[in-house]
């Protein structure tokens, strides 16, 4: 699929990540920041030596890391349906990468998106926990508007 993808709002929807995920995302950085914390505390004659400094230096690394993706995703993408391609997208969750699946039919049922394209058949899931919750019942009701008018 070479042509480029809808950037006209009134072709495309989009589905945000959920403030729950986005709260176990922090709590998962915070536990690996008191972890770290723990461990220097009760450890501190032990850090100078080289495997003591090596614990808590890879759990603050992850700590961070966690901390700064689960600031950013109530303000990303998750899925974006482009309705002028016939084309679901499903964003990464660190980085530019995303994945592009052409549809020719599609349906969510057992969280999972049913994908028909080509007589190629697809289950994609998707964790209705992640997804911001009006964003996903706005998705599937242009989801079903959308099939209804293509079939």
């Amino acid at each position: 699929m070479t042509e480029e993808l809808t950037v006209d709002p009134e072709n495309y929807i989009d589905v945000r990540y959920s403030k729950l995920y986005t709260g176990m995302n922090i709590v998962l950085a915070l536990v690996f920041l008191a972890v770290a914390t723990i461990y220097i505390l009760g450890h501190q004659d032990d850090l100078l030596k080289f495997p003591g400094i090596l614990f808590p230096v890879v759990y603050i690394i992850a700590g961070l890391l966690f901390l700064a993706g689960a600031i950013t995703l109530r303000s990303r993408r998750y899925l974006r349906l482009d309705k002028k391609n016939k084309t679901l997208l499903v964003y990464g969750l660190f980085g530019p990468w995303s994945r592009k699946y052409p549809f020719d039919f599609m349906f969510f049922a057992g969280e999972k998106f049913h994908i028909d394209h080509g007589g190629k058949k697809l289950r994609l899931p998707i964790l209705k926990y992640t997804c911001d919750k009006s964003d996903l019942n706005n998705f599937l009701k242009e989801l079903s508007d959308f099939n209804l008018k293509n079939t």
